[in-house]
């Protein structure tokens, strides 16, 4: 496990407000959710509790990337874990550094 797959696992427990060290879950797709439900903004379904997980990766930035698939739409969707609390769709993001002076 390299510097960064650490660093995401231990923010992940930490949104998760679970203790490091705890046992994981071996489901990679609610362990990706971290207790929360992230919503398709197409069609409103739940992204979490419909197995729509496609992965979660890295680029080479460093940037996470947690991708997701809606099963109703099809509409994909791409969020960052690493920010905040709560995930960030990358549209949002890449929106927000558009329209910085």
């Amino acid at each position: 496990m390299n510097i960064k797959e650490k660093i995401h696992e231990i923010l992940m427990e930490l949104n998760r407000g679970r203790i490091v060290g705890e046992k994981k879950p071996q489901d990679r797709k609610k362990k990706t959710c971290g207790g929360i439900s992230i919503y398709c903004r197409k069609c409103k379904n739940d992204l979490c509790s419909d197995d729509s997980f496609i992965s979660d990766t890295y680029d080479d930035d460093g940037n996470n990337h947690v991708k997701y698939k809606c099963k109703k739409c099809g509409t994909e969707a791409d969020f960052n874990f690493d920010f905040f609390l709560v995930p960030i769709n990358w549209k949002d993001i890449r929106n927000a550094k558009n329209n910085v002076s």
